[in-house]
């Protein structure tokens, strides 16, 4: 095996153009799958974190039945006193227009409580979350997004800022307790125009100035090591048993989180496969090098079979010639696609992950397709006749 490897580099050196581009789709194979695994991995981790900070973490409970009267602080007591219940928040939602500044817009309005933070996970970047007298004493403050900080006010942190929303028909004022951060931010970032900004409030302030006394939904956080579908079907069947009608139900809402992720796995692996092609495609510019390699290596071969070699050691030779050049070639993919995550990382400010399993699989792709192609013309030189080999045309 060493001799076949020391004649492997000695064939290699002697085109070393040839050999050079040769490994060179093999390294733009390896490092662009690299590339697209690690980007593909961002984004999911991306994804995940905006899910996570706007509480997709959760259990949504709602009614569906108009029937009767919706879920209020009754549901809420017996939701949040049942066993594997770790917090749960009121939730209103509904929009409304804004007057901040010179900035006037349609805003999301969130009615919560002032547990809220513990499971929709707000991000506070200035000012502070809601305490209970907010919510005790129907104060007029909210959060706002960052966004809209930036718009209204030219400024972050804009606390103790007013601003006018209109909750039904009347306008209210109200002074900003804090700025949240949504997630990364990416949603506001790059659907600004089409998504409307968050705005927090105290969920008894929303009330009163709705005139509601019910809420839309009820936010559960279960225990850590609970079953989210378990806590679910305990609350629903509860819920039912109490008012005789089967009008509640339970969104699983860390389920279909886990449920989007699997599925941007699976497109992060499809990604990869697409780049693999290139790797097949370098392989095939092997079999297409080998070829040309017994063409010119004819005398070579009928003196190796003259002097007694026999059908392995020829065979061997080619394959070794083969896996050097996939060899080096994945190596230097790598290399290459480590240094450009690392550039990208540096320049964007961002974390990458590098998915060891789809290294290891470009590489072996790489490393095995190579020599499953050279396996023919290997063939085809160890089977030639001595005579035809050594024969001059």
């Amino acid at each position: 095996m060493i001799d076949s490897m020391g004649e492997a580099i000695r064939v290699l050196f002697r085109k070393p153009l040839r050999s050079f581009l040769t490994m060179l789709g093999i390294l733009i194979g390896v490092a662009s799958v690299i590339l697209i695994g690690v980007i593909s991995q961002y984004g999911t981790d991306m994804l995940g974190n905006e899910m996570e900070s706007l509480g997709l973490s959760s259990l949504m409970i709602t009614s569906e039945d108009t029937r009767f009267d919706p879920l209020g602080e009754e549901e809420l007591f017996r939701i949040n006193s049942m066993e594997g219940v770790a917090d749960t928040s009121p939730v209103l939602m509904q929009t409304g227009e804004v007057a901040a500044g010179d900035v006037e817009c349609e805003s999301m309005l969130w009615g919560v409580s002032y547990r809220a933070d513990h499971i929709i996970s707000l991000q506070i970047v200035a000012g502070r979350v809601f305490n209970a007298s907010d919510c005790m004493q129907y104060r007029d403050v909210c959060l706002i997004d960052e966004s809209l900080s930036k718009q209204a006010f030219d400024t972050i942190d804009s606390v103790g800022k007013q601003l006018q929303i209109e909750i039904g028909n009347e306008s209210y004022t109200f002074t900003v307790a804090g700025v949240v951060k949504t997630g990364t931010g990416l949603l506001q970032n790059l659907l600004s125009g089409y998504i409307p900004s968050f705005i927090y409030l105290p969920y008894t302030t929303m009330q009163l100035y709705s005139g509601r006394s019910n809420f839309d939904q009820i936010a559960v956080k279960t225990e850590d090591g609970v079953s989210a579908d378990w806590i679910g079907e305990e609350v629903v069947e509860e819920l039912n048993r109490v008012v005789g009608v089967d009008g509640y139900s339970a969104g699983n809402l860390a389920g279909q989180k886990e449920s989007l992720k699997n599925i941007l796995n699976l497109c992060t692996l499809v990604f990869s496969a697409v780049g693999g092609i290139s790797l097949l495609v370098a392989s095939l510019s092997i079999m297409t090098i080998m070829f040309i390699s017994i063409q010119e290596r004819k005398q070579e071969i009928g003196i190796k079979k003259a002097l007694g070699a026999g059908k392995g050691r020829i065979m061997l030779d080619f394959l070794s010639e083969a896996l050097l050049l996939s060899g080096v070639g994945s190596a230097a993919g790598i290399a290459v696609g480590l240094l450009v995550c690392g550039i990208l990382a540096v320049s964007f400010g961002i974390t990458v992950h590098i998915r060891t399993e789809i290294v290891i699989s470009a590489v072996f792709l790489s490393i095995i397709s190579a020599v499953l192609f050279s396996l023919w013309p290997a063939k085809r030189a160890a089977d030639m006749r001595p005579v035809d080999a050594l024969r001059q045309e």
